[in-house]
């Protein structure tokens, strides 16, 4: 991050002829690896749906099968649970600020799309339903502990609680099991058009 600021610093001292030349020209010097996160196996998935509250489980279970992101998951509503044909919609997702929280729509068309979900997850989502969603068609999926929205920062309470339980490792963050989604679609058979589609990816990259 220091080399790519001082070479863009020193990219407009160039531009305006305060130094002849950039002298930042490292081949690769300013490219950042991310580290590979972790890839979850199965027993510990089953251990993070165990460990966790009744009321948080269908949520831990369509992000892992589903692929979902936090803030699709915590903007669902009632109408987006198609029980009878198996699928989920994304439409909206919830956007936080300091100080706000929005659903919006999501940031691509390619985020806009309904998954086909298993078996088990639907049971999940069908007693979730049942026991935990008002019955009107816009009733939140998923709410926050006093019954609003759930905020990124009461999950991450929840999430750390859960994971510690299911003895999972620290670090371990609940996108992970949007990454395992990806992973064992792929190892099921999917092609990589229908895991860019699934997963709500605007590119192939």
């Amino acid at each position: 991050k220091s080399y790519r600021l001082l070479r863009a610093a020193l990219a407009d001292a160039a531009r305006d002829g305060l130094i002849p030349r950039n002298p930042c020209d490292i081949p690769g010097a300013g490219v950042e690896h991310t580290e590979e996160r972790p890839l979850l196996e199965l027993d510990q998935l089953g251990a993070l749906v165990d460990a966790a509250p009744e009321h948080r489980r269908a949520m831990l279970l369509l992000a892992m099968w589903g692929g979902l992101r936090f803030g699709e998951l915590a903007g669902l509503c009632r109408a987006d649970i198609d029980l009878l044909r198996r699928t989920v919609t994304i439409s909206v997702t919830l956007a936080e600020g300091d100080q706000t929280m929005a659903l919006k729509a999501p940031k691509t068309a390619a985020g806009r799309r309904t998954i086909a979900l298993p078996s088990p997850t639907l049971a999940a989502l069908d007693d979730h339903l049942a026991r935990f969603v008002g019955p009107e068609p816009d009733a939140t999926v998923f709410r926050g502990p006093k019954g609003g929205m759930l905020r990124r920062r009461n999950w991450t309470r929840e999430w750390r609680a859960i994971r510690e339980r299911a003895g999972v490792p620290a670090g371990v963050v609940l996108h992970d099991l949007r990454h395992a989604a990806g992973t064992m679609a792929a190892q099921a058979g999917a092609t990589e058009r229908e895991l860019q589609a699934r997963l709500g990816h605007a590119s192939n990259a």
